[in-house]
């Protein structure tokens, strides 16, 4: 486990401290903010803690003496909280670095900088502000530097877009308050139940399962999964279709399995209820060419955003998604589905899809909006005679229940008596809630219009058929 303060994994380029990046300038610097922050540190080693929430790591600050400084203040604190002078010191001595630093003589004319260290954060703050402007430089030069690669330009906007939204997310990380006490947290809850009374997520439209769930909610992500044929995609088109048509909310699409046309057509067919076969074979009455005509134009200004690129990475799902909430304000991104995606290289695909899943839930963290992932299920449903799906049968990789906020399946038995004589369909689909972090467990039934390919909520009657006879014996035994 990494302690706080360690240096980082690499992942976050180092910002070089050339005088000339990108002009013959010096690059945004707070010498005396750093020589002030590290007297603090030296005078109340209490302030330590503090400060290292603010800090990422010793190469934030400039001056390359200050950075071996902190860096040894930090990893002397992690072993031992009662740091002073003397230990620093013998510290430095240790590792050679101490004549390198300035000596003994400069750590004390530290200590006497500052008369208290009651402003450690605050000059961290002034420490951490220089660090993202020198990153921001440092991004500008490799975006010139990368213009003159064989990128495409998309590629290349990607990239730049990765670098910035990695330096802001960098920004808000170290402006969190790390010291608000749970108090505070408890206060911060009930007034968000004060300010309305209805903190209901993204509607689905499937009024049963927005009961369960309480809607979709900003920040989680849901795993929708099933086995081929069973819906998932038509699903998935009808919460898309609830949210950006009827809701009129800003939503992200993004298919690996589907072209735009072809995901178009089957929603104007599932919203105006028409047979989807019919229509893609031109076989439509004058009246139902009316009908799509309405749709058409009712769906038309629906805030939708459709991507349809074959194999996305994660990066291609956040560089959009960012441009989508940058300009329209996005509130949920849906994904068919997780196992067409592409990961980073691993050394298995179970390694990549873990990677995969660890990503999507971190974009919805960072968006604050919920990600509606679907996903395969492997085939032992069907060897089994009880064929409804289990979490374990998620297909490629454990980690995926360990992600999600909320882990949907998506089940017909129908499906699985196709051609049975004395079979009667009942065109029922269940969706078994098989885990929700922060709600109950269930199964929602819904209606499946096989014709539309749309999924519908029960009536009150049919509802009441799908129940289970009710039998008394042994109630008063």
């Amino acid at each position: 486990m990494r302690k706080a303060g360690d240096k980082t994994d690499g992942q976050r380029p180092n910002v070089k401290r050339s005088e000339n990046m990108l002009t013959n300038r010096l690059p945004p610097q707070e010498l005396e903010a750093e020589a002030a922050l590290l007297g603090s540190m030296i005078l109340d080693p209490r302030m330590i803690g503090d400060v290292i929430a603010k800090i990422g790591k010793p190469d934030d600050l400039y001056k390359p003496s200050h950075a071996a400084i902190y860096e040894v203040i930090v990893d002397c604190w992690n072993h031992n909280p009662d740091l002073d002078l003397v230990k620093l010191q013998k510290a430095l001595r240790d590792k050679q670095m101490l004549d390198q630093i300035g000596g003994v003589e400069y750590l004390i004319e530290l200590a006497e900088s500052v008369p208290t260290a009651a402003s450690a954060v605050y000059y961290a703050g002034m420490v951490m502000d220089a660090s993202h402007k020198r990153e921001i430089m440092y991004a500008g030069a490799k975006m010139i530097e990368l213009a003159h690669s064989g990128d495409t330009a998309e590629e290349l906007v990607d990239q730049a877009e990765s670098m910035v939204f990695e330096i802001g997310q960098r920004q808000q990380d170290s402006g969190e308050d790390a010291d608000q006490t749970f108090a505070d947290m408890l206060q911060e809850a009930y007034d968000d139940l004060a300010e309305t009374a209805d903190k209901r997520g993204i509607m689905t439209g499937f009024y049963e399962l927005d009961e369960m769930t309480n809607g979709l909610q900003p920040g989680e992500l849901i795993i929708l999964a099933a086995r081929p044929s069973m819906g998932k995609t038509a699903m998935c088109l009808n919460i898309a279709s609830n949210i950006a048509v009827v809701e009129r909310k800003p939503c992200a699409l993004f298919s690996m399995e589907m072209s735009r046309k072809q995901l178009a057509t089957r929603m104007m067919c599932s919203h105006a209820r028409a047979d989807s076969h019919r229509v893609r074979c031109n076989r439509i009455t004058q009246d139902e060419y009316g009908q799509l005509a309405l749709t058409v134009g009712e769906m038309s200004e629906a805030p939708l955003f459709i991507s349809d690129k074959p194999g996305m990475t994660l990066m291609d799902v956040r560089a959009r998604s960012r441009r989508i909430a940058s300009r329209y304000g996005l509130k949920a991104i849906i994904i068919d589905y997780l196992q067409l995606m592409i990961g980073p290289k691993s050394n298995s695909r179970q390694e990549e899809v873990a990677a995969l899943s660890r990503g999507l839930k971190q974009l919805a963290r960072e968006m604050n909006v919920p990600v509606v992932c679907l996903s395969q299920l492997n085939r032992q449903v069907e060897s089994r005679t009880n064929n409804k799906p289990r979490m374990s049968d998620l297909r490629e990789s454990g980690a995926i229940e360990q992600d999600a906020d909320v882990i949907a399946m998506l089940h017909r038995e129908d499906y699985y008596h196709r051609g049975e004589e004395g079979y009667e369909e009942t065109n029922i689909a269940e969706v078994i809630i098989e885990k929700q972090r922060n709600g109950p467990t269930g199964i929602v039934k819904l209606k499946w219009n096989a014709a539309s390919t749309r999924f519908d909520n029960l009536t009150a009657d049919e509802e009441q058929a799908t129940r289970p006879p009710v039998t008394t014996t042994g109630l008063y035994e």
